[in-house]
């Protein structure tokens, strides 16, 4: 009998020793499976940062965009106005320039007129001409 408590003995020890080594891999897998749960649970907070930073970065991105539209109509506008500005500018500098035009005519005609007595005396009789009816007008009022 002794034989085969011996044989029996072996059997448990070499059953024993596979028990053990399944119960380490087992203990290994559940370790490694609780770390690959706190990596998991460490990305998923990463996630949701990012995504949370995603969404903050893209809404900011519109207001850029909003600000962008606004700024370019606003030059658009501003554009236009100076153009308007210029026209304005150029019409003004033509009619200057044709007033300058009619008071140098006006100048010349006067130095010329002035040596001529028949227009000295057309100016005079204008002059009362005009004195008389602002004296009618004053006496209406």
């Amino acid at each position: 009998m002794g034989l085969f408590e011996s044989k029996r003995i072996k059997e448990l020890e070499l059953e024993r020793d596979k028990l053990k080594e399944q119960l380490n891999n087992l203990y290994e897998r559940e370790e490694n499976i609780r770390h690959l749960n706190e990596v998991l649970k460490k990305m998923r907070l990463e996630v949701a940062e990012l995504n949370e930073k995603k969404l903050a970065i893209s809404t900011e991105l519109e207001q850029l965009r909003d600000e962008k539209r606004k700024k370019t109509s606003e030059l658009e506008n501003l554009d236009k106005e100076i153009a308007h500005l210029r026209e304005m500018k150029f019409e003004e500098q033509s009619t200057l320039l044709s007033y300058t035009k009619q008071i140098q005519e006006l100048d010349e005609y006067i130095r010329n007129a002035q040596d001529n007595p028949d227009f000295r005396s057309a100016l005079n009789e204008e002059l009362t001409i005009d004195r008389n009816e602002l004296f009618a007008i004053r006496k209406r009022i």
